[in-house]
């Protein structure tokens, strides 16, 4: 479980082919990682199954499945590319951001940038499975960041960025067109699952 809150920028050193996955070989800053624990990278919980000190920080490797690959934007990172990177949450830790399990939902498209004082209104693309999830107001993770929306219409929604979070994370080097990964709010989800099942549960007694 993470926050959404970024600890650091990781660059990708180097891709090696795994079967149908891919193992990603990141330079961190990080100089506890401890290899077993969890790790959020743009937002996908991977797991680190190697590390090696380097100046500065740690060298770790992480594997992505197919699956992974399948359903985030992994598949479509290069060799040099930064990434934004949170360890797990700890009991105890303070909640900046929500609740973010790094499962990712699906990836959407940054579509406009506007200026707004001192902070810009990105603007992103989301498939329409997700509707029910984004709510003005509401929170979501973009590339593994918490942000909260500000509006949401015809399957975009948008989020004010801060040059804080624009300088500290990667969302500052996107472009119009890039894919970000999309994880919804996890309390979002479970209602919206509840709320089906007991409308599922009523049309069938009806039917009964």
């Amino acid at each position: 479980m993470f926050s959404g809150i970024i600890e650091g920028l990781g660059k990708i050193k180097e891709i090696k082919k795994k079967d149908k996955g891919l193992c990603f070989f990141i330079q961190s800053q990080f100089k506890s990682l401890i290899v077993g624990e969890s790790i959020s990278i743009d937002g996908v919980c991977l797991t680190v199954i190697e590390k090696k000190k380097v100046p500065l920080g740690t060298l770790f490797k992480v594997d992505a499945s197919e699956e992974t690959l399948k359903k985030t934007t992994l598949k479509d990172i290069k060799t040099g590319s930064l990434v934004n990177l949170e360890r797990s949450l700890q009991i105890g830790s303070r909640l900046g951001g929500h609740f973010v399990q790094g499962h990712v939902d699906s990836t959407g498209e940054l579509t406009q940038i506007e200026k707004q004082g001192n902070s810009k209104i990105y603007n992103f693309s989301y498939p329409k499975f997700l509707d029910p999830c984004i709510v003005p107001k509401g929170s979501i993770a973009v590339n593994g960041v918490s942000l909260t929306i500000v509006d949401a219409k015809n399957k975009n929604f948008s989020v004010s960025i801060i040059p804080y979070t624009e300088k500290n994370t990667n969302l500052g080097e996107k472009k119009i067109s890039d894919k970000v990964n999309l994880e919804a709010d996890i309390l979002s989800k479970i209602i919206l699952k509840q709320t089906q099942d007991i409308l599922k549960f009523k049309y069938v007694r009806k039917k009964l």
